[in-house]
């Protein structure tokens, strides 16, 4: 079982206000345009986990998550450098699939962001 999220809200920093002195950025509504773009994907051999992707930035998210499941199903170490201009990912990877040898799992978040990447133990 694998899961891949893509969050937003609904507008580039929600509303831009804040929750009192919540520290909580108010989430815009969904009925604005232009919607936000989800973009995540999700890898398997056979009935074992291989890989997972999930990419922010708008119209460069899409980019971002193939050219990194791209890397990574061609064998390679996900790639945290930016591959777009807005185009951000976080990314696990398991080359010899899960359940199996957690060991060889890696992961790779972009340094723009401040996401979380983080591959079994």
């Amino acid at each position: 079982m694998a899961v891949a999220c893509s969050l937003s809200m609904d507008n580039l920093f929600g509303t831009g206000r804040m929750a009192g002195n919540t520290g909580i950025v108010l989430g815009a509504s969904p009925a604005r345009l232009p919607l936000p773009l989800f973009t995540a994907a999700i890898a398997s051999q056979g009935r074992a986990f291989r890989a997972v992707a999930a990419g922010s930035g708008q119209n460069d998210a899409a980019a971002a998550v193939g050219i990194a499941m791209r890397q990574i199903l061609a064998g390679q170490t996900p790639d945290a450098h930016p591959v777009t201009a807005q185009g951000r990912i976080n990314a696990v990877s398991c080359p010899h699939g899960l359940p199996g040898d957690a060991s060889t799992c890696t992961a790779a978040t972009d340094p723009r962001g401040a996401g979380l990447a983080m591959g079994p133990r």
